[in-house]
């Protein structure tokens, strides 16, 4: 992994070095612009993607990706299909997918964005 271009303050994110230079600013500019054509082409951020993995989804129709919820779940967390564009739940008990596009109709990080 390159190292980071920026660093992490009580107040947000700074670029990595002291002294701003045409080169750093272009660096940080360059990568931004990839992440942002991974987001475009997947159609979700990736912020939001990664949560998702990592803490689960809500699902519309009473299923939840999540092992933190009071209700149904699920105890596998929600598998990336980055091809189909979509979470997979592959459970024995149910194999169902939402996709990415539909964050916020059909999923969400917490039950509240769903209501």
């Amino acid at each position: 992994m390159r190292n980071r271009l920026t660093k992490k303050t009580n107040n947000g994110y700074v670029p990595q070095y002291e002294r701003e230079t045409k080169h750093n600013y272009y660096d940080l500019v360059s990568k931004l612009g990839r992440l942002e054509d991974i987001e475009e082409e997947l159609g979700i951020d990736l912020i939001t993607l990664f949560e998702a993995l990592k803490n689960g989804v809500y699902w519309k129709g009473n299923c939840i990706f999540s092992s933190k919820s009071n209700g149904v779940y699920f105890e596998d967390r929600p598998k990336l299909d980055i091809e189909n564009k979509l979470l997979r739940n592959l459970s024995q008990v149910n194999k169902d997918y939402v996709y990415f596009k539909d964050y916020g109709k059909t999923w969400a990080l917490t039950k509240e964005e769903l209501e």
